[in-house]
């Protein structure tokens, strides 16, 4: 089964992030549910522009760490594979491990130096995209700490702006299909 009950964890709380960090308009769907509330590009804005002040690596492969480990993790159980739309024989893999952001390790009967989110060439047209659980979760800790702080150096209001448009659509009621009520 792999550890993917850390990036399942972790993506939760970015997706949340995401929306605080992104606002939402106050604009509902004709079924009731919040129409912009969570989504992924909410998730992402914030890999890119928080989690990447942790690490560089996140504002570059930001995208394919959430697609590959959040869309995985949630909805099939373990990272997805992914192939390059622009030649289907390339491939990315997850790989995923408990340690440092750098170390040394065994993959397929290799030694190897893994760097959590740096993509390794394993093999002509196969990649890895190797992420650490252990600096999955501090980076996620320290990017909140980041993140309050730029909200608080926030000249603009921008950011407690979003904050407290999301506090205000979290205290309304979702709508229910419930006929009980």
């Amino acid at each position: 089964g792999g550890y993917f009950g850390v990036p399942r964890m972790v993506f939760c709380y970015i997706d949340f992030l995401g929306l605080l960090f992104s606002g939402w308009s106050g604009k509902k769907k004709k079924n009731g549910d919040k129409d912009d509330f969570a989504t992924p590009q909410k998730a992402k804005a914030y890999i890119k522009k928080v989690l990447s002040q942790v690490d560089e690596l996140y504002g570059e492969n930001g995208d394919l760490l959430y697609d590959m480990y959040r869309h995985g993790t949630v909805h099939i159980y373990s990272p997805k594979k992914m192939a390059s739309r622009t030649s289907p024989n390339k491939t990315i893999e997850w790989l995923i491990y408990k340690g440092d952001r750098e170390q040394w390790d065994y993959y397929e009967n290799r030694s190897i130096k893994f760097h959590h989110l740096k993509i390794i060439e394993w093999e002509t047209d196969r990649f890895m995209l190797p992420v650490s659980i252990l600096m999955l979760y501090k980076d996620l800790l320290v990017s909140i700490d980041l993140y309050r702080k730029m909200i608080y150096e926030d000249t603009s209001g921008e950011l407690s702006k979003n904050l407290l448009a999301v506090a205000d659509g979290l205290d309304q009621h979702f709508d229910t299909t419930l006929h009980k009520f």
